[in-house]
């Protein structure tokens, strides 16, 4: 009865713990990496141009990319939208050729995420562009 109510214990002990926060069975402090600092979003003829500063942080992997856009087909009143998600990303740049639906009231976004060896994932930073 001992042993049932030490593992009963144990188990929403470690369940309480999230990935966040203090463990003490891994004493490392587990938190997500800091979100891409000063996101610019550059538009050139049939690309878009991401720049952001570099994450100096020692457990960096990787960059994700998040795109969402947002268009109006001729003829219809509402707004399709198409995501794309781009990711193993290793610079702190990435030029978009793949560019569809540029046209008036069409609505480039993009998030852009740090990712740790961890594979814990920054809160995103955030650019978009409006074609008018």
């Amino acid at each position: 009865m001992k042993n049932i109510f030490i593992a009963v214990i144990l188990a929403i002990f470690l369940i309480a713990c999230s990935r966040y926060e203090y463990n003490p069975i891994n004493p490392e402090v587990l938190e997500p990496p800091a979100a891409p600092m000063n996101l610019t979003l550059v538009y050139t003829t049939n690309s878009f141009i991401l720049d952001w500063d570099d994450n100096a942080e020692s457990d960096f992997k990787e960059y994700e990319i998040k795109r969402t856009i947002q268009y109006r087909q001729t003829g219809y009143s509402y707004y399709l939208r198409k995501g794309k998600t781009i990711m193993g990303i290793t610079e702190s740049k990435y030029i978009d050729t793949n560019l569809i639906h540029i046209n008036s009231n069409s609505y480039y976004n993009y998030e852009v995420y740090a990712i740790d060896n961890d594979d814990y994932k920054s809160p995103s930073s955030h650019a978009y562009y409006y074609f008018r």
